[in-house]
């Protein structure tokens, strides 16, 4: 990936997360599991690594999963619906990105050389071997299905080492683009969180501001940033809901907050608290139709989740 000088994201007035008015929910832990045709479940698998943020992808209502990097360093897939865990080996830095395609789940990570790797499903369930992607990233990746603008069927993006974020796509006859920038300006440590509304690609970073910000339509066929606000130093999530985009960020306090915006992507008022005392950035997904589900490691260092029927949510569960 080569290095451009792309000028810093715009600095504005700085926001912060309200206090939380709710108490907090204790994120304590626990372990579920995933089922995949590929390989055998585990008997008990390890948690995420301490602070690391996961990746979600919920195809249908009985197939939500969720995508983490181990204490072993190896990525895990678990189904919450059904409760159980299969391991897709590699050694990846971070958390990976999991997205549902056309021919099954597809899971990203940062490998140890700090190129983008990849493992996918083929048509029959089973899995192929980890492959590289190239690249030189600084963070873990987002990836995001079935957008428009030239910019699906599949869409992978992480920050590169000129703070700006950088992507690939893969085309429908399965080749991958050269690398491309979207410019900005991402934080250290954090990555894009990418999803599809409407079929348009929206993506939520966090900036070196602390602010969180989105990319994505701002009308007239014209493709940008938008500053969100907020404080936060981890890897926002996001997630469709209708015709908006759902934002959900870990906030000053370790609450998790969300902040919703219709397309083209406006900056509506005020984040709401979620509560909760998370230890990561916060991953989520939503079923087409049905409900969504948002993701984050508790101070047990294992993942809890809280899910319905956008805006309402079940209390904080283990997974």
């Amino acid at each position: 990936m080569r290095s451009l000088r792309i000028p810093s994201l715009p600095r504005v007035r700085r926001w912060a997360f309200r206090p939380a008015a709710l108490a907090l929910a204790a994120l304590l832990g626990g372990s579920l599991a995933t089922a995949m045709a590929a390989s055998p479940a585990l008997a008990q698998a390890p948690g995420p690594a301490p602070g690391v943020t996961m990746g979600a992808a919920a195809p249908a209502a009985s197939s939500v999963f969720l995508a983490y990097t181990g204490t072993d360093s190896q990525v895990y897939l678990r189904n919450v619906v059904n409760g159980k865990v299969y391991p897709l080996g590699g050694h990846i830095v971070g958390g990976p990105a999991v997205v549902q395609t056309a021919t099954g789940l597809a899971v990203f990570g940062r490998g140890t050389d700090n190129a983008l790797w990849w493992r996918r499903q083929g048509t029959s369930g089973t899995w192929y071997s980890w492959q590289s992607l190239g690249g030189v990233i600084t963070s873990r990746p987002g990836a995001a299905v079935d957008t428009t603008a030239g910019l699906g069927p599949l869409i992978v993006l992480a920050r590169g080492t000129n703070k700006a974020m950088w992507f690939r796509v893969q085309g429908t006859s399965g080749s991958w683009t050269g690398w491309h920038s979207l410019g900005g300006a991402l934080m250290a440590g954090t990555g894009p969180a990418a999803t599809s509304v409407l079929g348009n690609l929206v993506i939520a970073v966090t900036g070196t501001d602390h602010h969180v910000w989105l990319y994505g339509p701002l009308g007239m066929q014209v493709f940008g940033f938008v500053d969100f606000g907020g404080s936060t130093s981890s890897t926002p999530g996001i997630a469709p809901s209708g015709s908006n985009a759902v934002v959900f960020a870990r906030g000053t306090n370790n609450a998790l907050w969300y902040k919703t915006s219709i397309l083209p992507i406006g900056n509506p008022a005020g984040w709401t608290s979620l509560g909760g005392k998370l230890t990561s950035g916060p991953a989520a997904a939503t079923v087409s139709g049905g409900k969504t589900y948002v993701f984050a490691v508790g101070t047990d260092d294992l993942p809890w989740m809280r899910n319905g029927n956008w805006p309402s949510l079940g209390p904080w569960t283990r997974v």
